[in-house]
């Protein structure tokens, strides 16, 4: 499915967005996880199974190197909804880096994404 980049005032959609920072971040060697639409009916129209509990999940989550970052993307204008600035306090309260992230943050999003990689982490054996 082709993602729209624009909208029909030739602003950057949310999914344009998503798809750039996605890009930047595989340039960067991240693994990057986007969860599935939880809305009801989400975009193909059809009825899903929501877990109410999901409602505001932030849109990446984005590994690398021992790093864990979650990030939920909003167009410059774009607002949270309801639940998104909820799951951010929450996994911000356990020690997660969370943030927004908008298209007039793209040069943080690039410094952020495309910064060297952390070499002092290393992995249990067990």
């Amino acid at each position: 499915m082709a993602v729209r980049a624009l909208n029909a005032r030739g602003q950057l959609t949310e999914a344009g967005w998503q798809a750039q920072v996605i890009g930047i971040a595989r340039v960067g060697g991240w693994c990057v996880y986007h969860p599935p639409d939880n809305r009801p009916g989400g975009r193909t129209g059809r009825p899903q199974r929501t877990i109410p509990e999901a409602t505001g999940w932030p849109d990446l989550v984005l590994v690398r190197d021992g790093e864990l970052l979650v990030r939920e993307l909003k167009t410059d204008r774009g607002r949270l909804g309801p639940g998104q600035q909820d799951w951010l306090d929450r996994l911000a309260a356990c020690g997660v880096d969370v943030a927004v992230w908008r298209p007039r943050d793209r040069a943080d999003v690039e410094a952020r994404l495309l910064a060297p990689r952390n070499t002092t982490t290393t992995r249990s054996a067990d």
